[in-house]
C-alpha cells in the first residue's frame, strides 16, 4: 500500500489495478476475523434515526414488509457473503424502524392538552430531594376539574421540607402544563424524553401537601418501585448525616443515584474536571460493583478447601456478580444509564458461562442490539452515545495491546514484574482516560456545548481513589447496612469522596479547564461518529486511519456551523439577536433562565 501510494504522489495518479487486490485482501481479513456482525447494531441505529426522523407518525407496515423482505433475501442469497450481507444490513435497518414504531406505540399514554391549575389526589411513585425543595413523581387517582385525558403520571416540583415519601397517597393543588419543547432545534428535547418515561404532565405545587391515605394502592409494579424509592431515599439521608455537607451528597449519589442534594458548586468542579460521570451510576459503577461481587465470590470459593480444583468457580462466581449487579441496578433507580450498563456487564459474564473472552468488541455489538431493540429512544441520548463510544474505543484499544503483548517478553524477576505492572497501571490510567475523552468529546461537544480539557488529569487522580477506596467501601456499607455496623464505612468512603472532592477542585481551578464549543448541525455529529465507529470496528490499520480521517471531516465540519442571528423562545416574549459586533442581545421584559441555560452555551458563552 506503501508503494502505491509512493508511485501515485510522483504520478499524480492512482492506479486502482494495484489497489483493488490490496482493498479486497482488507476485506477478507475483516471477514475472517468476523468483523461485519459489529456493523449490524449501526444498521440498526441507523433504521432508530430514521424512525425518529419521520415527519409524522409512521405505520407499521412498510418497516414490518421491510423486516420480511431483507429476511428472506439474507436467507435466499447466504451463497454470497455480499448480497447476503447487504440483506442482513436492510433488515436491521427496517427492523431498527420498526422498534422504533413499536416502542412509541407501547409508551403512549394521555398527555395533558393546555396549562392548567388543578386539585390533584394521587400517590407518590418517587421523590427526589434538591437543597432547595424538592420533586415527586405522581401517579394521579382524581382530579379537580376533571379534565378530558388524565396523565398516568406527572412531575411537580415543591419547596421546603414536607412530610411526604414514596408510595405515601397525597392532595395537593398545582399549576400544570403539558412537557415543554426543546428550547432551540437540536437541544435538548425534554417533551421527547417525557413520553417515553409516560410523563403527561409537569409542573409546580402551589400551596401545602396534605396526605390523603384512603386513596386506593397503586398496582403491584408501582407499590414495588416506590418501595424501593423510599429505601434509596432513606439511604441517602442516612449517608449525608453520618459523612456530612456536600461530601455526604456525592458520597450518597455514588450508592442510591439520588444527586439532587449536591451543590450547584461541587457539580461545576466535578464538571470541570471532567469527572462528573462518576455521580452518574452507570458503567464505571456497574463494572466496579460487578468486579467487586466478581472478585470477592471467587476469593471465597477458592478459600473452600478441594472446591476450586473439581468445581467451575469462576462461572459461579459470575453467576453471582450477575445477581449482585441486578441488585445494585434495582436499587439505583434502574435509570436509563444504569440499565443500558447493566446489560452490558450481563453480556460480558454471560461470556464467561459459556466460555468465551469477556472483554470483547462482538460483546459490546450484542449489548448495543439488546439496548436498541428494548429503548431505541436512548440512542439520541448523550448517556447512550457517550458510553458506547468510549467502550468501542477502549476494547478496541485492548484489542491492538494483547497484539502488542505477544511479542512482548515476560518480565523474568519479581522486581521487574513489580515495577512493570505499576508502571502499566498508572500508563493505562492515563492512555484509557484520554481514549475514552477523545471519543466522547464530540457527544459531549453536541449536547453540552463544553469540553474538559484537562478531563484526563482529572481521571487520572480520581479513579484510583474511585476504584480503591470509595466503591469498596459503599459495598462494605451496604452489606453491614442492615445489622447497624455501616456508620465507620461510610466515614471512610467519605474520606475517599473528600479526596475527589479536592482533586476536581484543583482541575476545575486550572485556566482552560472548561472550553465552550458553539452549537454545531446534527449532520457534523453524524460524520464524526461514523469516523469513531469506522477507527474501533475495524482491525486493518488503512481502515481505522481512514475512520479517523472521517471523524476529523466531521469535526472540521463543526467548527464552521454559521451562527444563528436570533434565537427565540416558544412563547415569544423571550428574543437573543446578534449584533454587529457579533454579541448576542437580550430582547424582552423575562429572563427565562433555563432557556438561558440551553442558549448561552450553545453561543460559546458560559
Amino acid at each position: 500500500f506503501r508503494r502505491v501510494l509512493f508511485r501515485s504522489a510522483h504520478n499524480w495518479t492512482l492506479d486502482l489495478g494495484e489497489l483493488r487486490p490490496l482493498l479486497s485482501g482488507w476485506l477478507a481479513a475483516e471477514v475472517d476475523r468476523r468483523r461485519p456482525f459489529l456493523w449490524l447494531p449501526v444498521c440498526f441505529a441507523i433504521g432508530v434515526l430514521g424512525y425518529f426522523r419521520a415527519e409524522f407518525e409512521p405505520g407499521l407496515v412498510a418497516p414490518g414488509l421491510g423486516v420480511l423482505v431483507a429476511g428472506f433475501a439474507a436467507i435466499a442469497l447466504r451463497r454470497s457473503f455480499a448480497a447476503q450481507a447487504v440483506a442482513l444490513a436492510l433488515f436491521c435497518v427496517f427492523a431498527g424502524f420498526a422498534s422504533g414504531v413499536v416502542r412509541a406505540r407501547i409508551v403512549a399514554a394521555p398527555i395533558l392538552a393546555q396549562p392548567v391549575f388543578l386539585t390533584v389526589e394521587g400517590r407518590i411513585e418517587s421523590v427526589d430531594w434538591n437543597v432547595r425543595g424538592g420533586r415527586m413523581i405522581v401517579r394521579p387517582h382524581d382530579v379537580s376539574p376533571a379534565i378530558e385525558r388524565m396523565p398516568d403520571r406527572m412531575r411537580v416540583t415543591f419547596r421546603g421540607r414536607p412530610a411526604v415519601e414514596s408510595g405515601q397517597g397525597v392532595r395537593f393543588r398545582a399549576r400544570l402544563s403539558p412537557p415543554p419543547q426543546a428550547s432551540v432545534p437540536g437541544g435538548f428535547d425534554f417533551q421527547r424524553e417525557a413520553y417515553f418515561q409516560r410523563l403527561g404532565a409537569v409542573g409546580f405545587v402551589t400551596g401545602g401537601i396534605e396526605a390523603a391515605p384512603d386513596l386506593p394502592p397503586m398496582a403491584l409494579g408501582g407499590r414495588l418501585v416506590a418501595s424501593i424509592d423510599a429505601a434509596r431515599n432513606a439511604l441517602t439521608q442516612r449517608i449525608i448525616a453520618i459523612v456530612g455537607g456536600s461530601t455526604g451528597a456525592i458520597a450518597a449519589a455514588l450508592v442510591t443515584g439520588k444527586r439532587g442534594m449536591i451543590p450547584e458548586s461541587a457539580n461545576d468542579d466535578l464538571r470541570a474536571a471532567g469527572i462528573y460521570h462518576i455521580v452518574s451510576i452507570s458503567g464505571l459503577h456497574m463494572v466496579l460493583a460487578a468486579g467487586l461481587f466478581f472478585w470477592g465470590a471467587r476469593l471465597l470459593l477458592t478459600a473452600i478447601p478441594g472446591l476450586a480444583l473439581r468445581h467451575p468457580i469462576k462461572k459461579w462466581a459470575a453467576l453471582v456478580a450477575m445477581l449482585g449487579a441486578t441488585a445494585y441496578c434495582v436499587f439505583s433507580g434502574s435509570e436509563v444509564a444504569t440499565v443500558r450498563s447493566l446489560i452490558m456487564t450481563l453480556v460480558m459474564f454471560a461470556a464467561i458461562l459459556v466460555d468465551r473472552p469477556a472483554l470483547a468488541m462482538r460483546n459490546l455489538a450484542i449489548a448495543g442490539l439488546i439496548v436498541l431493540v428494548l429503548e431505541p429512544e436512548t440512542l439520541l441520548g448523550p448517556s447512550f452515545q457517550m458510553s458506547f463510544a468510549a467502550v468501542a474505543g477502549l476494547v478496541a484499544y485492548g484489542e491492538w495491546e494483547r497484539l502488542r503483548h505477544r511479542a512482548r517478553p515476560a518480565a523474568t524477576t519479581h522486581a521487574g514484574w513489580l515495577a512493570g505492572t505499576l508502571w502499566r497501571l498508572s500508563v493505562g490510567i492515563v492512555v484509557t482516560a484520554l481514549i475514552a475523552g477523545l471519543a466522547t468529546a464530540p457527544f459531549q461537544a453536541y449536547h453540552f456545548h463544553r469540553l474538559n480539557p484537562y478531563g484526563v488529569l482529572g481521571n487520572a487522580l480520581a479513579i484510583p481513589l474511585c476504584s480503591f477506596v470509595v466503591m469498596p467501601a459503599a459495598l462494605a456499607g451496604v452489606v453491614l447496612l442492615p445489622f447497624g455496623l455501616d456508620a465507620p464505612v461510610w466515614w471512610l468512603m467519605g474520606q475517599g469522596v473528600a479526596g475527589i472532592e479536592a482533586f476536581a477542585a484543583l482541575v476545575a481551578r486550572l485556566e482552560g479547564s472548561v472550553v465552550f464549543v458553539p452549537r454545531f448541525a446534527a449532520f457534523a455529529l453524524a460524520v464524526m461518529a461514523v469516523g469513531i465507529a469506522a477507527a474501533a470496528l475495524f482491525t486493518v490499520p488503512v481502515f481505522r486511519f481512514a475512520g479517523i480521517g472521517v471523524a476529523a471531516l466531521g469535526a472540521l465540519i463543526a467548527a464552521g456551523a454559521e451562527r444563528p442571528a436570533l434565537i427565540l423562545d416558544a412563547t415569544g416574549r423571550t428574543l437573543l439577536v446578534r449584533g454587529a459586533d457579533g454579541r448576542m442581545s437580550l430582547v424582552g421584559t423575562q429572563r427565562p433562565a433555563f432557556a438561558l441555560a440551553q442558549w448561552l452555551p450553545g453561543e460559546g458563552d458560559g
